[in-house]
C-alpha cells in the first residue's frame, strides 16, 4: 500500500482476522462439494492444520492437488504453509521443522524433565498448567538452541522462529512486529523460538532510536502477558547475556526479603504445611563468571519457595514489575501474583546447620 495512503488521517484501517476453525471447516467443505479431491486425513483434521491460511490459500491448494492429480497429504500442507507464512512475514519468521527430540539431548535430566511436563500438559490440555515463556540463559555453545529445537520437535506445536525483524525505517520495525503477532495469533498452536533477545528487544532501551526499543519492548511484554493464550502460544527465548538484567535492583527487592516472615505467595499451593512463615537471614545477587548468583540463607525453606522467589526477581531485573510491585506480591500471599517458578536444575543446597548442634 502506498505511504501516502497510510498516513493519510482520513482513512482508518480496517483488520480482517484469518478465519477460524469453524470458518475453514465450512469452506473446505464447501470445496469439496464442487472438486473431487482426495485428502490424506479427516475435514476436521484439515481444518485444524491449515490455521493461519486465508481462503484464496486453501483454494489453491485444492487447486493445485487437483491440477497436478495429487492428494492432500500433510506433507503438501507443510510445503505450501511454509512457502505462504514466510511469505507473508517477508522473511521475518522461519517455520522450523526439528529433526530430533529431547532424546537425543545428553544429560541435562532436570531441564529435559522440566520440558516434559510441559510436554505433558500441552499434549492432555491441561493449559493452565503451561507456562506463558521459556527463557534459555547460557554462554554461546552450551546448547541452548539445540535443546529447544529438541523441545519444539516433541512438543508438537508449530514452530516459528523469529528472524531480525527490525529496520531502518521510522515505524516500520513496529509494523513487522504487528505482522508477525498477527500471523502467530492465527495459527493458534505455536511455539515461537527467539534467539539472542537482548539484541531483538534491546531489553527496553531505546537510546538512539527514538524509543523503537522501548515500544517493541512493550508491546511483545503486552502480547506475552495475554493469558488466553495460555498453552497455545508459548515463548522459548534465548540469550547468552544474563548481565542485561538491573542486578541492582533485583537487589534491593532481594533485601526487602528480610523484611517479611509470611511467604504464602512463594509457597507451592494445596501443601500439607501448618504455617507458610520463614525468617529469611541473607538474600544476595550477584554476578558470578558471567552468571548470576541468587544466594539465600533461612531458618527453613517451603515447598517451591526459592525458585519462585528467583522467577519473581527475574521479573523485577527485566524490568517488568518495580520494588513496590514486588512488596505487594508478598503482602498479597497469593502465589498466582508471584513470578513464574524457574528450573529446579539450578539449584543447589549449599549448607545446613543445626544451631543446637555444637
Amino acid at each position: 500500500i502506498n505511504q501516502r495512503i497510510v498516513r493519510n488521517p482520513q482513512i482508518h484501517s480496517i483488520e480482517i482476522p484469518m478465519p477460524d476453525f469453524d470458518e475453514r471447516l465450512e469452506f473446505i467443505n464447501h470445496i469439496l462439494k464442487n472438486q473431487k479431491v482426495e485428502i490424506e486425513m479427516s475435514i476436521e483434521q484439515l481444518a485444524n492444520i491449515t490455521a493461519g491460511l486465508r481462503r484464496i490459500q486453501i483454494e489453491s491448494l485444492f487447486r493445485q492437488a487437483s491440477k497436478t492429480n495429487q492428494k492432500i497429504s500433510y506433507q503438501l500442507i507443510k510445503d505450501k504453509k511454509k512457502g505462504i507464512i514466510e511469505g507473508e512475514c517477508f522473511g521475518l519468521v522461519e517455520l522450523i521443522e526439528p529433526k530430533h527430540n529431547l532424546d537425543t539431548v545428553g544429560g541435562m535430566f532436570e531441564v529435559k524433565n522440566y520440558l516434559r511436563r510441559i510436554i505433558t500438559n500441552i499434549k492432555d490440555g491441561n493449559y493452565n498448567r503451561v507456562p506463558m515463556g521459556i527463557f534459555f540463559v547460557g554462554p554461546m555453545g552450551t546448547g541452548k538452541t539445540f535443546v529447544a529445537e529438541a523441545f519444539a520437535g516433541e512438543c508438537g506445536l508449530t514452530c516459528l522462529k523469529l528472524k531480525n525483524f527490525r529496520d531502518k525505517w521510522v515505524g516500520t520495525t513496529e509494523a513487522n512486529l504487528e505482522k508477525i503477532l498477527n500471523m502467530v495469533k492465527a495459527l493458534g498452536s505455536v511455539l515461537i523460538i527467539m534467539d539472542e533477545v537482548d539484541r531483538a528487544l534491546g531489553g527496553g532501551n531505546d537510546e538512539g532510536d527514538s524509543g523503537t526499543s522501548s515500544r517493541v519492548y512493550a508491546r511483545i511484554k503486552e502480547f506475552m502477558s495475554d493469558t488466553t493464550n495460555r498453552g497455545k502460544i508459548l515463548w522459548l527465548i534465548m540469550s547468552n547475556r544474563p548481565d542485561k538484567l538491573d542486578i541492582d535492583l533485583m537487589n534491593k527487592a532481594a533485601f526487602e526479603l528480610l523484611n517479611y516472615t509470611d511467604f504464602s505467595c512463594f509457597s507451592k499451593s494445596n501443601t500439607q504445611t501448618f504455617t507458610n512463615n520463614c525468617k529469611i537471614v541473607q538474600a544476595i545477587v550477584e554476578e558470578q563468571n558471567g552468571s548470576i548468583v541468587f544466594t539465600i540463607e533461612a531458618d527453613r525453606f517451603l515447598r517451591n519457595m526459592v525458585r519462585a522467589i528467583v522467577g519473581t526477581l527475574v521479573r523485577v531485573g527485566k524490568n517488568e514489575i518495580n520494588i513496590d510491585d514486588f512488596k505487594a506480591i508478598i503482602d498479597s500471599k497469593n502465589r498466582s501474583n508471584a513470578g513464574q517458578s524457574v528450573p529446579a536444575c539450578g539449584l543447589f543446597l549449599v549448607k545446613v546447620e543445626y544451631p543446637f548442634i555444637n
